[in-house]
């Protein structure tokens, strides 16, 4: 499982690479699920939790050049999706 997620990963960029954002990239990636991933994705979330994958930002803040802090939204669905994936199919190492 470790080198398909590493794979996803490398596929990913790649999309990024090619113009698409990180939403973009995440929903061509669940586009090409097959097997087992497409079953989970189907049948183990409920479309509230798809989408708040496939939406998710990251809140971080930002300095400006005159010294403000201000919080800008950060997409990282790729993030969030292939954790979701990691801690559904193989676990929290730290449970063991």
């Amino acid at each position: 499982m470790m080198n398909l997620f590493h794979e996803m990963g490398m596929a990913a960029m790649a999309y990024k690479g090619k113009g698409n954002d990180d939403k973009q990239a995440c929903i061509l990636l669940v586009v090409d699920f097959t097997g087992t991933l497409r079953y989970w994705w189907d049948n183990s979330l409920d479309t509230i939790t798809q989408d708040s994958i496939i939406n998710h930002v990251e809140i971080r803040q930002q300095e400006d050049e005159e010294g403000f802090m201000h919080d800008i939204e950060v997409p990282n669905a790729m993030e969030v999706l292939i954790h979701t994936l990691t801690m559904h199919f193989i676990g929290n190492p730290k449970e063991e």
